[in-house]
Order: structure tokens, then sequence, then C-alpha cells
């Protein structure tokens, strides 16, 4: 009898001390259930964005020493507000089922003349078909300036699962490693970028859906060290387009009606878009996206029995995007979906993390992300990649998403000087 009390206490500290151990950076972070002092884990989130997307657009044209240079046409912005709404559910120790839903306050583009009064794109002598125009006749309206409005409404549903594999708050010997899928349903309405003209009004915003799955498989791995707790993430994110995706094929007899501003194809389009090569190859491609994330949170102060922690979370990253044919920089302008080479997008976050308890977590996090400069045009004239033989115009072999102004080397579209400044904050209840 004389030894329960001590053995209580024993087991008692034990306890405490797998509650209080490392919890890992937040990135590794799921919801578990199942456990003796915690059969049920819910955490609800509400996440405010606002993202400022800056770039400047040039075209390629000759110099007067006779050489293809790049000369600045547009300055570009885009401009969004969400809200995002996120439920993670612990089905089971380090399992996590979660699901976010997005709503799309404002999601706004805007491009003025940076031609100094000499834009090539108001002041363009050939159509679509490389035609020569009796008058200037303009690729999309410039002026003063012009913004496409999309927003009001519900972005993709995002639904996925995370495992931790290891944890080190169940064994401080290990890491904290986690492995998860998330999966963007093509739940939005869908944005059809033939109608973006009717969108320069304010008043009719329109929808932000793409229509496309999208699974992004991922793993992160953490191990806190004293007051540095670094971690590493890499995913991949693979498109698959859905019966709805959007094909600048689907309007080619509109877009081919040529009457500027209306966004334009070649007049070969809408028989070509019918042939059973292009019916496959003419088609959206989204890209794949690559990507690795380092980074460590800055433990300024915990308690563990407490459940309290303040963090500071310093990371870099990059992720590489393949060539597609998709929503970019000139799609609102143009109305089409256009080419895109490849390119990396490099990001630095920091971020700032006050847990107050086990029930509430607030966070607040800047980032800024930079585009390696990259073509935003530059379909092949014919068949197959780079393909520019002249002998394929006019035959069955054109690319019906070709356009004459702005495909051709020589006469493409490059954006440069690309900043994207991102500020989150987020609260998150933990049940």
């Amino acid at each position: 009898m004389g030894r329960s009390p001590s053995l209580r206490s024993l087991a008692a500290v034990a306890v405490l001390a797998a509650a209080g151990g490392a919890r890992g950076a937040e990135i590794t972070h799921v919801a578990s259930s199942g456990d003796v002092d915690k059969p049920f884990g819910l955490d609800f989130t509400v996440r405010y964005d606002r993202i400022q997307h800056n770039a400047k657009i040039a075209q390629e044209g000759m110099s007067t020493a006779g050489y293809v240079q790049d000369i600045p046409e547009l300055n570009w912005s885009r401009t969004a507000n969400v809200l995002v709404p996120r439920i993670a559910i612990g089905l089971w120790h380090d399992l996590e089922l979660h699901v976010e839903a997005p709503y799309v306050l404002s999601d706004d583009v805007k491009w003025t003349d940076a031609s100094g009064g000499s834009s090539s794109i108001e002041n363009a002598g050939i159509d679509a078909n490389g035609t020569p125009c009796a008058a200037p006749c303009p690729i999309f309206p410039v002026g003063g300036g012009t913004t496409a409005y999309h927003g009001k409404a519900l972005g993709d549903f995002v639904v996925g699962l995370a495992w931790g594999v290891f944890s080190e708050k169940r064994d401080d010997t290990k890491p904290t490693w986690v492995v998860g899928l998330d999966v963007t349903l093509p739940t939005a309405t869908l944005y059809d970028p033939s109608t973006a003209p009717s969108h320069y009004d304010k008043n009719d915003p329109a929808p932000v859906g793409h229509k496309i799955w999208e699974y992004d498989a991922w793993t992160a791995l953490s191990k806190q060290y004293g007051a540095v707790d670094p971690y590493v993430k890499i995913h991949a994110r693979f498109p698959v387009r859905s019966g709805s995706t959007y094909s600048n094929c689907d309007h080619a007899s509109v877009l081919a009606a040529n009457t500027p501003p209306q966004p334009q194809m070649t007049s070969i389009a809408p028989a070509n878009c019918q042939d059973s090569y292009w019916k496959t190859h003419a088609l959206a491609q989204p890209p794949t996206v690559y990507g690795m994330t380092f980074g460590t949170e800055l433990v300024a102060y915990e308690s563990k029995p407490d459940a309290q922690r303040v963090s500071f979370d310093l990371r870099v990253g990059a992720d590489f995007f393949s060539s597609s044919r998709w929503y970019n920089e000139l799609t609102d302008a143009t109305g089409k979906l256009m080419w895109s080479d490849r390119y990396v997008r490099l990001d630095a976050l920091f971020g700032f993390y006050l847990r107050t308890s086990s029930l509430l977590l607030l966070q607040a996090v800047a980032a800024i992300s930079h585009d390696r400069d990259h073509y935003v045009s530059g379909e092949s004239l014919g068949q197959g990649t780079g393909n520019y033989d002249p002998a394929v115009i006019g035959t069955v072999q054109q690319n019906p998403n070709f356009d004459f102004r702005y495909d051709t080397p020589g006469s493409r579209f490059r954006v440069n000087e690309t900043t994207i400044f991102t500020l989150s904050a987020a609260l998150t209840l933990n049940f």
C-alpha cells in the first residue's frame, strides 16, 4: 500500500510527458482521434487571403538595328480576396480528413498601356489570320486601362487526407512525418473566357471555376531541436480534365467572327477543331506542378503542459510549372486559353503563430513570390510542339489555337518582373 501513491505519481508524470511532447511544425499538424486524452479531434479554421499579383508584359518586335527584342506593352495586375473555411476531422490516430470551401469575394484583373503611346496591341496591322487590316485592328482593348472582374462566388472545394506516419508528440525519438493527398473538385461555376468582354463591367463579375480535377500528393517532415523546428515539404499536382473543361474550340465559330475588339481565332479554326487530330490535341492542357519547400519554425515561447506556443515561421520554396494551354495573364484580354511556356515560381514566407491553448491558434502570414520570365503566347502553327512550317497554313494541319498576331516567333508575348504578395490571417479552433 505504501508504494501506491508513488506509482500513481509516476504514472501521472508519464501521461503528462506524453501529452507534452513536441508538437511539431504547423505544416505537419494533423487532426487526430482515438487517444485516451482526446477520443475525438476536430479543427475548424477560417482563413482570409489577400493576393496582389503584379507583372509587366512585353511583346517581341524588331528593333531599329534589325534584331528581335522585347518591347514593353502592358502593366498587368491581379487583386484577389478569398475567404477559406476549413474543417479537419480526426478519423483515428494521426489520420485526418479535411475539406476546404473557398468563397472568392473578388478576383479582378487589370491591364494598362506601358508602351508610351506606341502600342502594337492597339495599332496591330494584321488580324488573327495574318491578313493586313485596312486600318489598325486592335488585338484587344487597352485604352486608359481595362479591368475584368471575377468573384462573388464559391470556388472549387478541396477534399483531402493526411496521415501522420510518425509523430514526434508520441515518440520524441522520431520526426513528425506526414503524407497526404488533396483533391480539388470541379465544383465552381465555369469561367468561359470567350465571355470576358461582358465582365469588364464590375456589376457582372465572372465565375471562377476551371472545371478540372487536381490531385496534389505531398509529404512533409519536421523535427524540433530545442527552439528550432526545421521542416521540409515536397508535392506534385496533377490536373485531369473533366467533361466540362473549357476549350477554345467550344466557341471557335464565334471567335472566328474576327470583329474587334471581340476575341478572335482564325477563319480555319472552326473546321480544324472538328478534325480527329485536333479534337484531342487542341484541348485545354492545364499545367502539372512540382514543388519543394524548406523552412523552420523558431519557437520563442513554449509551455507544453498548457499547450501554449509562440513561434515564427521562415520558409523558402520553388514550384515548377509545365508548359500549358490554360488560363494565364492574357486570358481576360484575349478571351482565350493561352499557351504558356514552362517556368519556375520562387517563394519566401514569414509567419507568426500564437497558440494560446490546446483550443485556439492564431496565424498571420506574409509571403512573396516571383515567376521567372516566360512566354504567355506561342502556340505551334502545326502538329507538334514548335512546328512553324509555313506549308501547313490553310490546311487541316494548322493548329486552330494559333493566332498570327502573337504566336509566331518574333511576335510572342512574354511576362516579366512578376511579384506576388500574399497576406493571410487565420483563426483555428481545435476541439
